[in-house]
């Protein structure tokens, strides 16, 4: 049983010696990718490593070392920062109606009021906001 103390609860799952730099990203898929540059490798690494089931205890942890190849590209400092949050969708609701209006066209004039809001967040979702005139 893991305990609610972060501390208490660390466990190694891996370890490098030779990393120079690196990051770890959340993906949408849930798995964490790590970059680990190597010292000698200016030019920085062709591959990511992967932790397939992060919430899992330790001992179920996969690491996969150099799991993923970039085609020929080339991780040197890192992976870019971005804001996790940007690339999780919502549902859009209709604040009177609590309607969701994700997959409809809704028609607003610029002299009426109307309230949208976000509801929960969804995968694979997208909007498309276009300004008409009447």
């Amino acid at each position: 049983m893991l305990s609610n103390n972060i501390k208490e609860s660390k466990q190694n799952i891996y370890t490098d010696n030779d990393g120079f730099r690196g990051a770890l990203q959340l993906a949408s898929n849930g798995k964490i990718y790590a970059s680990i540059t190597k010292a000698y490798l200016n030019g920085g690494v062709n591959y990511l490593s992967v932790i397939d089931n992060p919430d899992e205890n330790a001992q179920d942890v996969l690491f996969t070392k150099d799991a993923v190849y970039l085609n020929g590209n080339k991780a040197t400092q890192g992976l870019p920062p971005f804001i996790q949050s940007f690339f999780s969708s919502t549902t859009i609701l209709d604040d009177a109606t609590e309607e969701i209006i994700n997959n409809e066209t809704q028609t607003y004039f610029l002299d009426e009021s109307h309230i949208i809001r976000s509801g929960t967040i969804e995968n694979n979702a997208t909007y498309t906001w276009k300004k008409m005139v009447k």
